[in-house]
């Protein structure tokens, strides 16, 4: 019983797409959003699942990072490695 409250309590941060225009938005500068192009999907659990987002930046795929829970670029052309949040136009995902 007690493993079930903790599964109901565990929030489902995977990048689901739906169809939509999808956003990202910077981490760090948290300024403004930027359309994103869509690289690659999966389905999984009958639902299509982002797996690689294209950089705004180099142009380069970026995979989503399951413990920054944003799609990262370690292209060596950044001073750091970019990371990017996948928001919808009402609000975060």
């Amino acid at each position: 019983m007690r493993n079930l409250r903790k599964s109901r309590g565990k929030s489902d941060n995977t990048p689901y797409y739906d169809d939509q225009e999808v956003f990202i938005m910077n981490c760090v500068t948290l300024d403004e959003k930027i359309p994103a192009k869509i690289l690659e999907t999966e389905i999984r659990n009958r639902r299509a699942v982002i797996k690689s987002i294209e950089c705004p930046v180099c142009h380069t795929p970026m995979v989503w990072s399951r413990t920054w829970e944003t799609f990262s670029c370690k292209n060596t052309e950044h001073q750091g490695p970019k990371r990017y949040e996948v928001i919808k136009d009402s609000g975060l995902y």
